[in-house]
């Protein structure tokens, strides 16, 4: 598994997809995500979720690679 990046130490470029890591309720969801610039983040998470509010990304990893 990939290494998880605190969002405050650094980002990833902009329009790559990564996982994400988002707090819950007391947990962590993990979503797919794609930095927009500017702290902007595009995901399913954001619109559908939280009542038209996107959820605070608070890590990043890159996008696990696909088994053959």
């Amino acid at each position: 598994m990939s290494k998880w990046v605190k969002c405050g130490e650094r980002l990833p470029e902009v329009g790559v997809e990564v996982l994400i890591r988002i707090p819950v309720c007391g947990r962590f969801n993990v979503e797919n995500g794609v930095y927009q610039g500017d702290g902007i983040w595009r995901g399913a998470w954001c619109s559908s979720r939280g009542e038209g509010h996107c959820y605070k990304v608070v890590q990043w990893a890159p996008m696990p690679e696909e088994a053959e």
